[in-house]
């Protein structure tokens, strides 16, 4: 549709430079996620590095263009440890993880 397409590019030329906003302004826990072979990979890394580091992490999958329509499970099971990182989502098992339960013989 070329309205639409005439659109998002006006918003596109529109937008403005958040990243020197991002080492004040990062108050939350954030993952940025790309793949190592994705065309946005070098705009994800300067966001990083402009980023509050005791707030944002980076997630690079290797060998990925399009991480969540690659490797979605890699992706879900990599979301899965930052939020249980965080401390919530505690109580969802890991998949393909075996836990070895230890048990006091005293």
């Amino acid at each position: 549709n070329p309205k639409n397409l005439r659109k998002y590019v006006e918003a596109f030329l529109k937008r403005s430079d958040f990243s020197n906003k991002l080492e004040s302004k990062l108050v939350v826990e954030t993952l940025l996620v790309t793949g190592s072979k994705a065309s946005h990979v070098n705009a994800v890394h300067t966001m990083h590095q402009a980023a509050n580091k005791s707030k944002a992490s980076l997630l690079k999958i290797d060998d990925v263009g399009d991480v969540l329509a690659e490797t979605p499970e890699r992706f879900a099971q990599s979301l899965l440890l930052f939020c249980k990182g965080l401390g919530v989502l505690t109580s969802v098992p890991l998949t393909g993880v075996d836990r070895a339960r230890a048990f006091s013989g005293s």
